[in-house]
């Protein structure tokens, strides 16, 4: 069974992008704001493994959500990757040290990132209790 990510991506052509690289090995969906993302997230059938989101989105920012979801007793477990167009190390450190698994800068290699996303879900089912 695949595992379950949720995308979120203001850019409509990022979304269709990271959708078709991840699409083998993963069941994504995709949203295009926080907002939305939120809405996913409180149906449970929804809940996602990962969650890859940009840090330039409109409105909640993606640092914004990071922080959100890393409060929430609910979401704090699930893994957050943040992607970004800049490669300001300000924003990177921020949303490290909020609790984001990973920072990746655009562009990037599709590869590179499936395996990176490969290795956060093996390492958060180790740390899950049995």
């Amino acid at each position: 069974m695949k595992s379950k990510l949720l995308i979120i991506d203001d850019n409509e052509m990022m979304r269709s992008f990271l959708k078709h690289i991840l699409a083998n090995n993963f069941d994504a969906e995709v949203v295009s704001s926080g907002e939305e993302a939120l809405e996913v997230l409180h149906d449970k059938a929804r809940t996602p493994e990962l969650i890859l989101a940009d840090f330039d989105l409109d409105g909640m920012n993606g640092l914004e959500l990071l922080i959100y979801l890393k409060s929430s007793a609910v979401y704090k477990q699930v893994p957050v990757v943040i992607l970004s167009g800049k490669g300001n190390s300000n924003n990177r450190i921020n949303c490290l040290k909020a609790g984001a698994s990973d920072f990746i800068t655009k562009p990037f290699n599709p590869v590179e990132l499936q395996v990176k996303i490969q290795g956060i879900l093996e390492t958060n089912r180790t740390k899950q209790p049995a």
